[in-house]
């Protein structure tokens, strides 16, 4: 997990370099162009195979996350063979809700604005013999069964004044909460009865407030933190917060104080900075860190060596937009002309160097 997290934090920086992600495709596969052998060691067919089967793999991991409600539903049963019939018997009222296409839409197709969202439409063979159009007039007549009433349903959804489902389909494709775990606040943090946290990368906050009918001194607080324990409450009182950390914090850098005499806020700092916490005392509640939302990363918020990395191909990156040699090529240079200072009777006028 905490490789995950460090090549997040990685190619978070380099997508943060391009506008979009064609961009961010170019420039990875360029760079299995220019230092691999990806497309000259392997037939075309074996590469393309290797990228269409992580992207398969990708997908049917996400499409086991999603919850059965988001899934699409069977198609309905087409209509009985005395559909016909009743089309003929259809009522004024039913025939009164008519739909018209444009005269040149191709069968079966409607043309949605760009403002309504894109919804698959209903299986539309049986309609064609329950419900035939007039090519003339352009029209279809809905019928009093289902089948036909699915074909017309596609058409009605292009009126602009119709209801729409775009929050009930956003709430059906959203991913569940783990069992047994809270959504994280907006500061990715968690609440209990007696306080609420917040995060980042690098540290936790805890707020906890007194209820307390005066205002608290720092004397009258019992605080201890240790690497990975923590104790606070009122002087004489049983603690209001006691137990192991989730993990291991700076002790020298942590502190805490009071608000407004009301209010304890603690800060501590993490050892590791590249991961989230799901809660902060061990067997309290648990947020789903699925939904953390990732805060935008800073060349200074990574460690030593991955910082170097990430700059060294930004460096690469500025040199190739400008025709100069990289980072690697100029080392190479450098390798050169050093060997060929330190022999001067080879004559390398003729040599040819990749």
């Amino acid at each position: 997990m905490a490789m995950q997290d460090r090549m997040d934090a990685l190619l978070l920086s380099i997508a943060q370099q391009h506008d979009g992600i064609s961009s961010l495709l170019d420039t990875f596969f360029g760079f299995l162009e220019r230092k691999t052998d990806f497309f000259t060691g392997q037939d075309a067919k074996v590469g393309e195979a290797t990228v269409l089967k992580a992207l398969r793999t990708v997908q049917k991991r996400v499409e086991t996350k999603q919850p059965a409600a988001s899934k699409p539903k069977p198609a309905p049963a087409a209509a009985p063979a005395a559909a016909p019939v009743a089309a003929a018997t259809a009522t004024p009222a039913a025939a009164a809700t008519t739909t018209r296409l444009p005269a040149n839409a191709p069968s079966g197709l409607v043309e949605l604005p760009d403002d309504e969202p894109v919804t698959a439409p209903a299986p539309v063979a049986a309609a064609a013999s329950a419900a035939p159009a007039t090519a003339a007039s352009g029209s279809v007549t809905s019928t009093s069964t289902p089948t036909a009433a699915a074909a017309a349903a596609p058409a009605t959804s292009a009126n602009p004044s119709a209801p729409s489902s775009t929050s009930s389909a956003a709430n059906a494709d959203e991913e569940p909460l783990e069992a047994g775990k809270q959504r994280p606040n907006p500061g990715n943090g968690g609440s209990t009865d007696v306080y609420n946290w917040a995060q980042s990368l690098a540290d936790v906050e805890v707020r906890i407030p007194l209820k307390v009918s005066f205002a608290v001194k720092s004397r009258d607080i019992v605080c201890e933190i240790g690497k990975r324990s923590f104790k606070l409450g009122l002087k004489n009182k049983p603690p209001m917060v006691e137990g192991e950390l989730f993990n291991d914090i700076k002790k020298e850098d942590s502190f805490w104080n009071i608000e407004d005499g009301k209010m304890v806020v603690i800060s501590l700092q993490k050892i590791n900075t590249m991961e989230w916490w799901p809660c902060v005392i061990k067997g309290h509640q648990e947020i789903d860190l699925k939904k953390v939302e990732p805060e935008n990363s800073k060349l200074t918020d990574l460690d030593g060596d991955t910082r170097g990395m990430v700059e060294k191909m930004m460096f690469d990156q500025r040199q190739k937009e400008m025709g100069l040699p990289t980072s690697d090529e100029m080392k190479k240079q450098e390798t050169l002309k050093r060997f060929m200072e330190q022999h001067p009777e080879m004559d390398f006028s003729n040599a040819k160097f990749n």
